[in-house]
C-alpha cells in the first residue's frame, strides 16, 4: 500500500512539474511571438501597423510587459510621423481548459494623440481590454471605452461607454462594437445618434474577403431624421472569381416634408479573376496609387488587367426599391463584361447590358408620364410605369422595341482602341 501512495505522490510530482513547464512555455512563446511581430517589412506589402520595443519581465505563472504600436503606412508625407501607441498587458500563462493564457491590456496614445485621448476621456488610457488565448490559438478579447462628456466653446460632443469583442484566429478577424447614444452640437448645427454598431468577420484580412454592416438605429438633425439606417459590405471568393457586394438601406427616411421608407440599393460586383484583383491592389498599395512602376511591376499590372478584361466580370445594380406616400419604386441594372472567345479583350464583343424601372404614376407628373410613354421610354401598366432595356453586340432594345445603337457601337470601338493602345504602351515599356 505503502508503494501505491508513494507511486501517486510521484506521478502528481509529475503532472505538477510538466504543468509549471507548460507554463513557463507558454510565457516564453508568447514573448517571441511578439517579438516576431517586430520584424515584418512594411514595404512588402504587410499591415501598416508596426511593433516595436516589445519588453516583457517573464515570471513563472505570471508575465508583464508593454510593445509600442505605430501606425506608419508607407505611402504617407515623409514629414508625417504616423500615430504611436503604448500597450501595456499582464498575461496570465498558466493552462488551463479554457484556453493556453489569460490578459488584460491597456493602450495609452503617445506625443499629441495622448492630449488629445486626455481631453476626451480623462485618461490617456481609455481603450483596454481582457481575454484569453484558446486552445486552438484564437485570441479573443473585449474593448471598452469610457463615456465622453466635451464642452468646449460652445461645441459639445457626448458619447455613452463604447463596448465590443476582438477576435483574432490566424488570417480570420471578427470586431462587434457598441455605441448606445452620441450626440455632437455647434456652430448652429446638431446630430444625435442612437444605436450605433459595427460588425465585422473578414475570413482572410490580406485578401479582405468576409462581411462586414454598420448599423445606425435612429439618428435626426436639422434637416430630417431616419431609421433603421444600415450598410452591408461582403466580398467572398466562388472558385478563381471574387464577388462583392456594397448595400445601403433606410428604413425610414423624413427630410423636407418627404418620407421614403423601405429603401434599398445594392451595388455588386461579381465574377472578377481573384488573383489578378489581387495583384493590382498590391500594385496601387506598393506603388502609393501607381505614382511610379517598375518594368516587373509594369509586367504585372498588364498581365493583370488584360486577364481580368479576357476572363469577364459584372458591376451593376441588382437591387432598387423604395416606398413613398405617393407610391413605390422598383429597378435593377447590370454591365456584363463576357469572357472573350480570343486573346484581346473587346468591349464590342464583349459588352451585355440590361436593366429596368417600375414606378408608381403617382411618383411623377402627369406631364412626365405622357412624354416617357410618347417616347417610347416607358409604357404603362395600370397605375404604373414600367421601362426595360438590353444591348448585346450593337443591338439595343428598350421595351422590345429596337433602336439605333451605331454611335455606341462607334464608341466602344474607340474605347478598344484606346485599352489596346495602353496595354501595347506599357508592354513596350519593359
Amino acid at each position: 500500500m505503502k508503494k501505491v501512495w508513494v507511486a501517486v505522490g510521484a506521478s502528481l510530482a509529475v503532472l505538477g512539474a510538466s504543468w509549471a513547464g507548460s507554463a513557463v512555455w507558454v510565457g516564453m512563446k508568447a514573448q517571441d511571438a511578439l517579438k516576431a511581430l517586430t520584424v515584418q517589412d512594411v514595404s512588402k506589402g504587410a499591415s501598416p501597423w508596426r511593433v516595436n520595443a516589445v519588453s516583457q519581465e517573464r515570471g513563472l505563472f505570471q508575465s508583464k510587459g508593454q510593445l509600442e504600436l505605430v501606425l506608419s503606412p508607407h505611402c504617407q508625407a515623409s514629414d508625417d510621423e504616423g500615430a504611436s501607441f503604448v500597450v501595456q498587458y499582464t498575461l496570465d500563462h498558466v493552462p488551463l481548459p479554457s484556453g493556453w493564457a489569460r490578459f488584460q491590456w491597456q493602450l495609452a496614445p503617445q506625443g499629441e494623440d495622448a492630449q488629445v485621448f486626455k481631453a476626451l476621456f480623462g485618461s490617456a488610457s481609455a481603450l483596454t481590454g481582457q481575454g484569453q488565448v484558446a486552445l486552438g490559438g484564437a485570441v479573443h478579447s473585449s474593448l471598452s471605452l469610457p463615456a465622453v462628456a466635451l464642452r468646449r466653446s460652445g461645441e459639445v460632443l457626448e458619447m455613452s461607454p463604447t463596448t465590443g469583442r476582438v477576435m483574432l484566429d490566424g488570417q480570420k478577424l471578427a470586431l462587434e462594437t457598441q455605441i448606445e447614444r452620441l450626440v455632437v452640437r455647434g456652430k448652429g448645427d446638431a446630430l444625435s445618434i442612437q444605436g450605433l454598431a459595427m460588425d465585422l468577420a473578414i475570413d482572410d484580412w490580406r485578401k479582405g474577403t468576409g462581411s462586414g454592416s454598420f448599423k445606425v438605429k435612429q439618428a435626426s438633425n436639422p434637416l430630417g431624421s431616419l431609421e433603421g439606417m444600415e450598410l452591408t459590405v461582403e466580398a467572398r471568393e466562388k472558385g478563381d472569381r471574387l464577388n462583392m457586394s456594397l448595400t445601403p438601406s433606410v428604413r425610414k427616411l423624413e427630410a423636407s416634408g418627404q418620407s421614403l421608407t423601405d429603401l434599398r440599393m445594392q451595388w455588386a460586383f461579381n465574377g472578377l479573376h481573384t488573383e489578378s484583383v489581387e495583384s493590382l491592389i498590391q500594385l496601387f498599395d506598393s506603388s502609393c496609387g501607381v505614382q511610379a512602376l517598375t518594368a516587373q511591376e509594369n509586367k504585372v499590372a498588364v498581365k493583370a488587367l488584360q486577364t481580368l478584361m479576357l476572363k469577364g466580370f459584372s458591376v451593376g445594380m441588382p437591387t432598387l426599391t423604395g416606398q413613398t406616400a405617393g407610391g413605390r419604386l422598383e429597378g435593377a441594372f447590370l454591365v456584363e463584361l463576357q469572357a472573350a472567345t480570343g486573346t484581346s479583350p473587346s468591349l464590342v464583343e464583349q459588352l451585355r447590358s440590361h436593366g429596368k424601372l417600375a414606378i408608381d404614376s403617382a411618383l411623377v407628373t402627369p406631364e412626365q408620364r405622357e412624354m416617357a410613354i410618347a417616347t417610347g421610354f416607358a409604357v404603362s401598366q395600370g397605375k404604373s410605369l414600367s421601362a426595360q432595356f438590353e444591348y448585346a453586340r450593337g443591338l439595343f432594345k428598350v421595351n422590345n422595341r429596337s433602336m439605333d445603337a451605331s454611335a455606341f457601337e462607334s464608341m466602344l470601338q474607340q474605347a478598344d482602341t484606346l485599352i489596346r493602345q495602353s496595354l501595347e504602351a506599357m508592354q513596350e515599356s519593359l
